[in-house]
């Protein structure tokens, strides 16, 4: 008799195959479907953080983290326990939470749940950074973010327990101004008031803090020094923030107006990069935006740039050889008056006029700044549109 040749025999049968396949595609499904879900966990629970109870939030956080060990188990054949009903559970809990922090975001979806996915992968420390506005338009709806003001490179912080939805340099700069103007505007008319050494029990200070003791006017007088380099900051700031908001726009017809955008006046063959001053800047970027560059030998922007921006220079590029123009306290508190009431908010409509003639100044930046943010003014508000 014949006998048969073990190795000729299959492993497994038709049905065993189909079984096996079967299996494999449902562990293959239900991970992907799983770590899918867990990325927009990641997204909208942190997005809507500071609108969740404390309970919600540390639910979420220990869900995300059993998520990610339970992926962790189904990439490994040795460790996985085939506990697919967990794998459920959990997927069912996580896609509740998703739903309901949803509801709480102003900004709907437009996007499928793979491009969020697919983004949070990409950007494992958007928590961190944010997500720029550029990027977030591709996900969530921001059109009423844009129509307030926001540019393309404000950065999205989500709700956290404060309500800090946007990072906006320029007005990062325009609050820093206000804080240091407000202070020196407190001590120069003696809404707040520093004792006299005579007034002060000296013994009851210690020697590093009595060292650290300055008259009310020395106090005005940096505090309004700093409010005006501020102010320049923050005009400087808008511009540059205007041209990249161009640049992410598309308005750059070429490889050179794209890089005057981002302030590179150009690139030598060696590939250093030799940056525009504030003149070319506003030059460029009103003519690659708006068609026409505006004449910076003409009001506001000649005497902005021969006197403001050349002061600011001087304190912010100190040299000993570098001449300083004294300024007495008078003089500070006079230019940061001329620039909160007329120069800033002059000059940058100005400029986003000759860029966008037919789109209106950004909102958010005129109530911030015309608001109720410099003592000693009346707050002026402005009606967002519909």
């Amino acid at each position: 008799m014949k006998k048969e040749n073990p190795s000729s025999k299959p492993l497994i049968d038709g049905k065993q195959h189909v079984h096996l396949l079967y299996i494999y595609v449902m562990h293959v499904t239900l991970h992907n479907s799983l770590s899918k879900d867990t990325f927009l966990l990641q997204f909208y629970g942190w997005i809507v953080r500071g609108l969740l109870s404390d309970v919600d939030r540390k639910a979420i956080y220990i869900l995300i983290n059993k998520n990610i060990e339970r992926l962790q188990l189904m990439q490994d054949d040795l460790k996985w326990d085939g506990r697919y009903d967990l794998v459920i559970d959990q997927q069912a809990e996580t896609q509740r939470f998703v739903s309901e922090a949803k509801k709480k975001l102003e900004f709907k979806q437009i996007c499928d749940d793979k491009d969020i996915s697919d983004y949070i992968n990409n950007n494992p420390d958007f928590t961190v950074k944010g997500i720029i506005l550029n990027d977030l338009r591709h996900l969530v709806n921001v059109d009423k973010a844009l129509k307030r003001g926001h540019l393309l490179h404000d950065v999205y912080h989500g709700y956290p327990e404060h309500f800090y939805l946007f990072q906006v340099d320029c007005m990062d700069y325009m609050h820093s101004a206000a804080h240091f103007y407000n202070e020196g505007y407190d001590y120069y008319y003696q809404r707040k008031t520093i004792k006299n050494y005579s007034e002060i029990d000296i013994n009851s200070i210690h020697w590093t803090e009595q060292k650290r003791i300055q008259p009310s006017d020395e106090v005005s007088f940096r505090n309004f020094r700093e409010a005006h380099i501020n102010l320049i900051f923050f005009v400087e700031s808008f511009l540059n923030s205007v041209g990249y908001h161009a640049y992410l726009s598309g308005a750059g017809k070429n490889v050179d107006e794209e890089n005057q955008l981002r302030g590179i006046e150009s690139i030598t063959r060696k590939g250093f990069k030799n940056y525009s001053n504030l003149k070319q800047r506003i030059s460029n970027i009103s003519r690659i935006v708006g068609g026409q560059a505006l004449d910076c030998d003409q009001e506001p922007f000649s005497t902005y740039l021969q006197t403001s921006v050349e002061l600011r220079n001087q304190y912010v590029h100190s040299s000993v050889d570098k001449p300083k123009i004294y300024q007495t306290l008078e003089n500070w508190k006079e230019k940061c008056d001329k620039m909160i009431d007329t120069e800033c908010m002059g000059l940058i409509r100005k400029f986003w006029q000759a860029c966008y003639p037919t789109q209106p100044f950004p909102i958010i930046i005129a109530n911030a700044f015309d608001g109720n943010s410099f003592k000693g003014r009346p707050g002026k508000f402005y009606a967002e549109q519909d």
